[in-house]
C-alpha cells in the first residue's frame, strides 16, 4: 500500500517537472516573440505616425491604429525613497527612511507551501 502511494507521488512529481519544463520553454518563446514584436513596432510606428496620422488599418478583424497611452513604472522602494526625499527636499532623510521601512514592514506577507522544481 505504501509503495503505491510512493509510486503515485513520483508519477505526479514527474508530471510537475514535465509541465515546469514546458512552461519554461513557452516563457522563453513568448519572450523572444515579444522582442521581435518590439523591433517591428519600432519600424512601423514612425511610418504610421508620419504617413497615416489618425487612420486605422483593419486586418483579420483587428483595428490597428496609433494611440497614446500612459505607462506607469512599478512603485519600487528605491523609487519611493528617491521621490519622497525629493518631496522633502532632502531635509528629512531619517523620516523618509523610517517611512519606507514602515511601508516594507506593513506589507501583507503570506506563507504558502509550494513545490520547488
Amino acid at each position: 500500500m505504501e509503495e503505491q502511494k510512493t509510486e503515485k507521488i513520483y508519477k505526479y512529481i514527474k508530471q510537475c517537472i514535465i509541465l515546469t519544463e514546458k512552461i519554461e520553454q513557452l516563457t522563453e518563446q513568448i519572450k523572444e516573440l515579444k522582442e521581435k514584436k518590439t523591433k517591428i513596432e519600432k519600424v512601423i510606428i514612425p511610418v504610421m505616425a508620419k504617413e497615416m496620422k489618425g487612420k486605422t488599418i483593419q486586418y483579420k478583424e483587428r483595428n490597428i491604429c496609433l494611440k497614446n497611452e500612459k505607462v506607469y513604472p512599478h512603485l519600487s522602494y528605491k523609487y519611493l525613497n528617491e521621490k519622497i526625499n525629493k518631496f522633502f527636499k532632502n531635509e528629512k532623510p531619517e523620516l523618509v527612511a523610517q517611512l519606507c521601512q514602515f511601508l516594507k514592514d506593513e506589507r501583507i506577507i503570506k506563507n504558502e507551501t509550494v513545490l520547488k522544481i
